[in-house]
């Protein structure tokens, strides 16, 4: 039972990244992997929440960092190409540079202000928020790692 929901989810995760147009590859797989690695830790912490808040603030740094990379990633690659063809002009570059850095600080102070609340307001835990933000960090070299050991064989 448990299987059929994730299996579903990650086909729900599968067809709205299609949707948004990425493309096959591992950009496309660690954002899969970050969206459901954050989802899975959010719905487990909120559900063992009366036990201990450490999972959903892991959860919580966790849906942070996918949202970020998802973002980025988002723009990288439907930005960049139109950028970066030789037919396009200065302005499209400075528009793709520009856009670029107001997207990134935007969602900086967002997710500086997110943080905020849930350490002084909250009062997370400190070590859990971090183990959640790194998760990207952690998601593309395992994905790279099992790739390399799957072309080996």
């Amino acid at each position: 039972m448990i299987s059929t929901h994730l299996t579903n989810l990650n086909e729900r995760v599968e067809g709205a990244l299609w949707k948004k147009g990425f493309p096959q590859g591992l950009t496309r797989d660690a954002v899969k992997v970050s969206i459901l690695i954050a989802l899975l830790l959010i719905i487990v912490g909120t559900i063992f929440l009366p036990v201990s808040t450490k999972l959903f603030w892991g959860g919580f740094g966790a849906v942070l960092a996918a949202w970020n990379f998802y973002s980025l990633s988002h723009f990288i690659l439907h930005r960049l190409p139109q950028a970066s063809r030789e037919d396009a002009g200065e302005g499209a570059r400075k528009s793709f540079f520009t856009g670029q850095l107001l997207r990134s600080n935007l969602r900086l102070f967002i997710t500086g202000i997110l943080l905020y609340v849930a350490l002084v307001v909250c009062e997370a835990d400190v070590f859990s928020l971090l183990a959640g933000l790194s998760l990207v960090v952690l998601v593309i070299p395992a994905l790279l790692f099992f790739r390399k050991a799957r072309t080996k064989r």
